[in-house]
């Protein structure tokens, strides 16, 4: 046929070697299993890989872990560690100075024949103010960072002991130290302005005001002494301490008036002015109500 003669002519130009079937398929399998057996080796490499990376990785966590959780600190700390945590620790302290306005001057302590309490004494201040504070802790094994105080005594200058008596006393029935401080920081600010504020008019007007106090707590006292039988006006600056131990200042305004200048205040100007001095200490501010006060006295005549 001539397809078949074509066939013949082509394949003899060619010269394509005739291959077996059974050989084609041994071929064929021989190098599916080479192809697989590279793929097997090298999954089993990056397998090795992997274990090698997670076990490292293990061992990285497990010294962080014991390094973290470790309560006994295996290298010795030199003068040099011990240098850096004495500056980082007064570094601390300066700030806590510079933002609170308290100093620690001292602090002792000792066990007592118990020997489960321990009693502390410490002394600082706080801006214009001194103070002591002496405490027993009881001393637990417990994993906590709160202090079981069971005494507390609190000594303060006697002129602030007598103006907060009472909240000292409550602070040390309740072994309270955080209200001392909690107090002692606001007060301190207060009575600093208070020193302050009243030698500013005693400055400013030295012939018609001055300071004056009663049992160490100040007065400003407020007079015309062009006038020999004129109003006498008294400033006082107290503080009120709420429950929480939190210090609000308060300015009032008594007077003295003689009968015959009350007699001629028919408005009754002098009597409303105590009423009208808190709202104007509110509203104006302290300095301003003062002045408004000397201002008034000035007015006063025989």
């Amino acid at each position: 046929m001539i397809v078949t003669e074509e066939k013949d002519r082509y394949s003899e130009e060619i010269d394509i070697p005739h291959v077996p079937a059974e050989q084609k398929s041994a071929s064929h399998k021989s190098l599916i299993q080479i192809t697989q057996e590279k793929e097997i080796n090298q999954l089993e490499e990056e397998i090795k890989i992997l274990e090698s990376l997670l076990q490292q990785r293990k061992e990285l966590l497990n010294k962080h872990f014991e390094k973290k959780h470790s309560n006994v600190d295996k290298s010795p700390k030199t003068v040099e560690d011990y240098k850096e945590e004495c500056e980082d620790i007064q570094r601390k302290i300066e700030l806590t100075t510079k933002l609170a306005g308290i100093s620690i001057q001292e602090l002792t302590h000792n066990s007592l024949k118990s020997g489960d309490i321990v009693r502390y004494n410490l002394k600082g201040q706080c801006m214009d103010i001194s103070f002591k504070v002496e405490f027993e802790c009881l001393e637990t094994n417990e994993d906590d960072n709160s202090l079981k105080i069971t005494k507390l005594d609190i000594y303060v200058p006697e002129n602030i002991q007598d103006e907060l008596q009472k909240c000292l006393i409550s602070m040390s029935e309740d072994r309270s130290i955080w209200s001392f401080f909690q107090l002692i920081v606001p007060y301190s600010r207060w009575h600093k302005q208070r020193i302050k504020t009243f030698q500013h008019f005693v400055d400013k007007y030295p012939d018609s005001v001055k300071v004056e106090e009663e049992s160490f707590i100040p007065y400003l006292i407020i007079k015309n002494n062009t006038v020999s039988q004129g109003p006498v006006f008294c400033i006082s600056w107290k503080f009120e301490v709420d429950q929480v131990y939190r210090a609000k200042s308060r300015l009032t305004l008594s007077m003295k008036i003689p009968d015959y200048i009350e007699q001629q205040d028919k408005d009754q100007t002098l009597q409303r002015s105590t009423e009208r001095f808190e709202d104007t200490v509110e509203e104006l501010g302290i300095e301003h109500a003062i002045e408004t006060i000397i201002k008034l006295a000035s007015l006063c005549k025989n």
